[in-house]
């Protein structure tokens, strides 16, 4: 269930406070932020699955969108595993940027020395 990804976002928002790193936390929680958003316009209602049409396809069962599973579904006709490999792909970007820009701004302030 939900209790393993709550251990594990407790521990991450924890090792951000401690690091004095939040601008890089809200960084890389950009997506669960806009997620949060999201599901709030449903009040929290609104579930993430889809429907299993044509096969290997899902579909959105929601007119509007309460996730961004529900944006990628309206995109394009993804299977499971396209969404999740495009929801990791996105996630590993907002980290790889978030993590240039923090080492960009900590060389830049002279508090990184290469």
């Amino acid at each position: 269930g939900d209790s393993l990804t709550f251990l594990i976002g407790a521990s991450i928002i924890t090792s951000v406070i401690i690091g004095n790193i939040e601008r890089f936390g809200l960084f890389v929680f950009t997506i669960w932020i806009l997620e949060f958003i999201l599901k709030a316009r449903s009040k929290f209602k609104a579930r993430s699955l889809g429907m299993l049409k044509h096969g290997n396809i899902l579909e959105t069962p929601y007119r509007k969108n309460y996730s961004l599973i529900h944006i990628l579904m309206r995109f394009n006709r993804f299977s499971e595993k396209q969404i999740t490999l495009i929801l990791i792909a996105v996630q590993f970007l907002i980290c790889f940027i978030s993590l240039f820009l923090y080492l960009a701004f900590l060389s830049q302030s002279g508090e990184l020395k290469i």
